[in-house]
């Protein structure tokens, strides 16, 4: 074989060697891109859930506060607690997830329709991304270790794909924004869930499980209503 190609039958063994490295290296990184990602969305069950809300733990007496001279930006609502409810598409199932008050707020802004002078994170990131076309294909609600929620974005720059870990809240804020698509994975929801019966019945009786506390001076708002009532300041 060395005689064919009119080199040495060591340069042949470097040159056999660094072709098998190089193929070896192309093959794995199309297994990474393709073959793994098309195993992970046949192996993983997950379903189509939508923002329902964000519900917050405030004080029974608050009002929103009378408005004040200067530049308009709402005021945060002494919430002690945050709580993103995931309602699935083909049931009455909720899955909450406890996130920060900062979060929640940019988040609910987006529910009520609400644009502020300048862009908010959140905004921004979508709009970077959409100047360099990168897409989001969807957010999943991918793992519960713990009481810590996992999630997970799927990006396409072209004809690559990548899955980024992402914090739940970012995940959403980010994924409404840009109207991908939001999932929760099956096991999650059968882990997590709550029934959407009575929610601040079932929202209380998980801040127990996780180790919280439930106080009679407080009760269960939903963000949405807040929100509009500081942007209304009635």
């Amino acid at each position: 074989m060395s005689a064919l190609f009119g080199i040495t039958p060591g340069a042949l063994r470097v040159r056999a060697h660094r072709a098998r490295r190089e193929l070896r290296e192309t093959l794995l990184s199309e297994w990474r891109e393709r073959p793994q990602r098309e195993e992970v969305t046949m192996m993983v069950m997950v379903m189509a859930v939508d923002v329902q809300d964000v519900v917050l733990w405030m004080p029974r007496d608050w009002k929103p506060k009378p408005p004040e001279g200067g530049a308009f930006y709402p005021e945060t609502a002494p919430a002690k607690k945050c709580v993103v409810l995931l309602k699935e598409r083909e049931g009455r199932r909720l899955l909450p997830i406890w996130i920060g008050p900062h979060e929640g707020d940019m988040l609910t802004l987006h529910l009520v329709g609400h644009q502020m002078l300048r862009p908010l994170t959140h905004d921004f990131v979508a709009r970077l991304l959409e100047s360099t076309q990168v897409v989001i294909e969807r957010a999943v609600v991918s793992e519960l270790r713990g009481d810590t929620f996992i999630a997970t974005v799927t990006v396409r720059a072209g004809d690559r794909v990548r899955e980024v870990d992402a914090r739940p809240s970012d995940a959403i804020n980010l994924a409404a924004r840009v109207n991908a698509p939001l999932y929760v994975d099956d096991s999650v929801m059968a882990q997590a869930g709550i029934e959407g019966l009575d929610v601040p019945r079932e929202l209380n009786e998980a801040t127990l499980r996780y180790g919280g506390v439930v106080d009679e001076d407080h009760d269960w708002r939903s963000g949405r209503d807040v929100m509009t009532a500081m942007l209304k300041r009635e």
